[in-house]
């Protein structure tokens, strides 16, 4: 594992509590314009055809619609970017240290 000062531990802390913040207020101060295009394209009387099916089409996910479900989804990213980003550090770290 890292060895990481009592200082860098803080920072770690505080940089996750900031994202999840930022997470929180985003989705709140984003969740208005999220269809914008798709209302700019229904005024113009665009119309739209699939290359391929998504998997999660609208970009919506069944049972996560709502601001809460979308608070959580943005958490569950942030931790789990976080955390390969944190498991990469260590495996770098290691290969470095065995040379």
């Amino acid at each position: 594992m890292l060895n990481l000062s009592k200082k860098d531990k803080q920072m770690l802390a505080i940089g996750l509590t900031l994202a999840v913040i930022f997470v929180i207020v985003g989705v709140f101060i984003f969740a208005y314009s999220m269809e914008t295009l798709d209302r700019q394209a229904e005024e113009l009387g665009v119309q739209d055809s699939s290359t391929y099916q998504a998997p999660f089409p609208d970009y919506a996910i069944l049972g996560f619609e709502n601001e809460v479900g979308n608070i959580l989804l943005g958490i569950l990213s942030t931790l789990s970017i976080f955390g390969v980003t944190l498991g990469v550090a260590i495996l770098l770290k290691k290969k470095r240290g065995s040379k």
